[in-house]
């Protein structure tokens, strides 16, 4: 899997206001860049669907720091 870098991150967290919490639902996870961002602030949650198999590797990792906040389906959108 390549890296990938969210594009135009700081103006979403600026549009959606994480910090003051909310479940949030990103439908296209890839590398998880926007769940991170989102999952930085301590009053959120994510659910998080991806239809890449590999995603789920990044997903897994994910879930073992945030556990209760974070859930991910390998599903299409």
């Amino acid at each position: 899997m390549r890296n990938h870098y969210p594009v135009l991150l700081s103006e979403l967290i600026n549009i959606i206001k994480p910090q003051y919490g909310g479940t949030f639902i990103d439908c296209t996870f890839g590398q998880g860049g926007y769940t991170k961002k989102i999952l930085d602030f301590p009053k959120t949650k994510i659910i998080a669907l991806d239809r890449d198999s590999e995603s789920h590797e990044k997903a897994n990792e994910i879930k073992n720091k945030f556990n209760e906040r974070f859930l991910f389906k390998n599903i299409k959108f």
